[in-house]
This record gives structure tokens, sequence and C-alpha cells, in this order.
């Protein structure tokens, strides 16, 4: 992991997650709060390359009368009262229900709003609702949690930035053949062979990496290995590491006089258990990720690390593959 920061934010980084794209299953969560202080469900907000969505689930025994939302660019974009409060009636998006809900999502085309990657949105989450069997009597205003309007109200908004979306990997289910070779250029230069088709990879020679330093591959042996995308949220327990994200963005910015052993030490600093490297094109590369590499998602045309996963007693590695 990374070296000379503090104990506790290296204990911090141990147990957190990787900051990648917001994605339906891991979205930027908040609290939807009723009456100020209950809690009384959640909005979840995430983005792929076509579409925002914003979803609104009740909990705690709440339920959904109605729905209100507002998106801009600005504080001042969101439609409020000149002393600062909001103009629910005025928010671009609503939704009341003839019987209470439990959920409700609204999808927003990036496109047709103008919101690029990278754009960072005011979003003010606007719900009325209701307990169980309450009836209106039982109906109360809520918000999603964040920073209160300049009015006098306790209307909240929060913001989020419009994620640079991971490409979703077509990627086997099955197991596949991996054949472990010496690397002219790269740790190993990896075979795969007995991959079906239609597949993101192919029969073929890959540059491959290695990120673990506490067990052996032997080289031009078969293994039978499964492929995952280094963003899947499902990857085995011991492929897990919250630096995906910077080896991603290492790969992809490699300095021009980098030897094979620069980029694995660089690679090892991160992931692997490796020292803090000591020629200057790997300290450069780790530099150069630590400063930009929070959060890196490739885009078409950049490569992707595609974790080969052998099993827990087998050396873990991974290939680039362009997406």
């Amino acid at each position: 992991m990374r070296k000379g920061f503090e104990l506790a934010i290296i204990a911090l980084l141990l147990i957190a997650p990787a900051a990648f794209a917001h994605t339906q299953d891991d979205p930027l969560q908040v609290q939807l709060l009723a009456g100020q202080n209950t809690e009384a469900g959640t909005v979840a907000v995430w983005n792929d390359e076509e579409n925002l969505y914003v979803k609104y689930a009740a909990g705690n025994g709440f339920a959904l009368s109605e729905t209100h939302l507002a998106i801009a660019l600005t504080l001042e974009g969101i439609p409020q009262t000149k002393t600062g409060n909001p103009k629910v009636g005025n928010f671009q998006y609503g939704n009341e229900f003839a019987a209470p809900v439990a959920e409700y999502t609204y999808t927003v085309n990036l496109q047709e709003t103008g919101y690029a990657i990278g754009a960072e949105l005011f979003i003010a989450a606007h719900v009325v609702v209701v307990k169980s069997n309450a009836g209106k009597k039982g109906e109360e205003t809520a918000w999603a949690n964040g920073l209160q309007f300049p009015g006098r109200n306790w209307a909240m908004y929060f913001n989020y930035t419009v994620q640079q979306p991971v490409k979703k990997m077509n990627l086997p289910a099955v197991a596949i053949t991996s054949v472990f070779n010496l690397g002219e250029n790269s740790y190993w230069d990896n075979v795969l062979s007995n991959v079906p088709d239609g597949y993101d990879v192919s029969n073929g020679t890959y540059v491959n990496w290695c990120v673990d330093l506490a067990h052996f591959i032997y080289p031009e042996q078969e293994y039978e290995v499964m492929l995952y995308s280094s963003y899947d949220t499902a990857l085995q327990s011991h492929a897990q590491d919250p630096d995906w994200d910077m080896v991603n963005y290492l790969i992809n910015h490699k300095h021009p006089d980098a030897t094979k052993d620069d980029i694995q030490s660089a690679i090892w600093f991160f992931i692997g258990g490796g020292e803090y490297p000591s020629d200057a094109e790997a300290i450069a590369m780790v530099e150069d990720a630590l400063a930009n590499g929070e959060g890196f998602a490739p885009v078409h045309g950049q490569n992707i690390a595609i974790v080969v996963d052998a099993g827990p007693d087998v050396q873990l590695t991974f290939i680039e593959v362009d997406p």
C-alpha cells in the first residue's frame, strides 16, 4: 500500500472502497430526512454514458407520497424565492402517487440537459413521506440531506459530480486457459486460450503484470483462470484492493523511459506489497498516480486492468485490455 502517510490514513485506506465512478451497484447515497432529523430513506445518484439516475427509496416505516427533483449547474439554477427558499412547485421533475410507493427513480438524459462528464451538479431532492396506514395525517416533508438553502426554512441540497463511466467489460463467465511466459517488455506474457467467441478478450498474448509478492506462478504451465474487471465490485476477496484505480491510471501513463522493472515496482507499491521504488522513472510514475489517479476510469482507447485469477494460492496478476 502507499507509504509515508500517517498511520490513521493508512488504516482508513485499507478498509475504504476505491473511488471508482458511481454506478447502480455503488451509487452516491444520501439520507432522506423527514422533519429535519428523522431518517425516512435514501436518495441514490449515479450515471452511465447516457443518463443520470436519481433513485428515491423510502425506509424506516415510511412510503413515498410525492417526489420532486431539481438539478442545476449552479445553486441559483434551482428555482427559489427571493429569500432563498426552494420553490418545489417549479422543480423540473415531480410525481404524486395515487397510492404511496416504496421507491421511484428519475432518469435524466445527460446530452439533452448538457451535463458533461466532470460537471458538478446541485441537486435538491424533496419528498412527501407517509407512515404506513397513517393517511394524510401522517404526511411529512423530507429532504435529501446536505447543505441548507440560503432561505429561512430547513430545505437542503447536495452536490454530485457527473462521473466518467467505467466501461462494463464483457468477459467469459467460465474458466479459460492461461500460460505465463517470462515477458520481454512486461513481467509476464500471458497466452490465453479456450476463450469463447464474442467477448472483450480473445485467444492470444497479453501484457501481464503481477500484483502479488506472496505467491508464485510457474512459467509455461497451464492454469485454469477466471477473468474479472478490476472495477468489478464482485472481485474475490483476495483480489480486492482500494488502489486499483491508481494501477489503472499508472498503466495508462507509463513514463516514456521506464523499463518493465520500473513499471512493475510502481505497480507493486500500490498493490502487491512492494516498497517505495528507488529508480527515478518508477518514482515519477508513483507520484503521478498519487497526484492524479484517485477515481481514474479508463475510456475507449485506454487500457483497463483485467484480473487473472487462478485462485487464492496462486500469484494474482492482471492483463492490459483496451476496452
